[in-house]
């Protein structure tokens, strides 16, 4: 991450120029000066969507509002509690050998290995769905716990609103027992989504 961050007066980032509507794609300087001024306290008005598409202007790019955790800490917790999801992953036998080669066209193919995976990302999805469902909160989707355009290692962000949707179930009795459940001591903010480019396809 940029070092401008430390420098960055979050209170009015959310009027940074950066977020203007455009129809070309950001460049990578760009993309590096909205990670470093990101997260934003508000939501730039220039990012809300308007309620129909238009030819004449592009959507804008997704912002996800939350609070960031570690995911390594929560698939431990997913693991504890019987929120564990299980992959098959499907390998050849011998595939790990650093000698393996596989002839597509032989005859006959080394056996198939099935060996069931827990699988982290989808654990912790799946503890972070049932604890938002149970305090009455309604999660964007089956995956709240997703990766920001400044994600950095473990680092992932529990999703509770993005600026395509308008939620009611985020009241403040909500959120506070969210807030305490994820030990985050900071109100939430808004992140750019990891594809962080405005929308041509006015189809969609």
């Amino acid at each position: 991450m940029s070092s401008a961050t430390s420098t960055v007066d979050r209170s009015v980032a959310h009027l940074d120029p950066i977020f203007k509507p455009r129809w070309h794609r950001y460049s990578a300087a760009e993309i590096e000066h909205i990670v470093a001024i990101t997260p934003l306290d508000e939501l730039p008005a220039t990012l809300d969507p308007p309620p129909v598409r238009s030819r004449r202007a592009p959507m804008p790019p997704v912002m996800l509002y939350g609070w960031v955790i570690n995911q390594d800490h929560w698939f431990e917790y997913a693991k504890e509690h019987g929120h564990s999801v299980t992959m098959k992953v499907i390998s050849y036998e011998g595939e790990n050998d650093p000698n393996f080669e596989l002839d597509e066209d032989a005859e006959e193919l080394p056996p198939r290995v099935i060996i069931p995976t827990v699988d982290e990302h989808r654990s912790v999805c799946c503890a972070l769905w049932t604890i938002m469902h149970n305090l009455g909160i309604k999660p964007v989707d089956y995956y709240p716990v997703k990766a920001t355009l400044a994600s950095e290692e473990f680092d992932r962000l529990v999703v509770l609103t993005d600026n395509y949707h308008d939620d009611d179930s985020l009241t403040e009795e909500n959120l506070e027992k969210l807030q305490k459940i994820l030990g985050c001591d900071d109100v939430p903010k808004w992140y750019p989504y990891t594809y962080f480019e405005w929308d041509r396809d006015c189809d969609q």
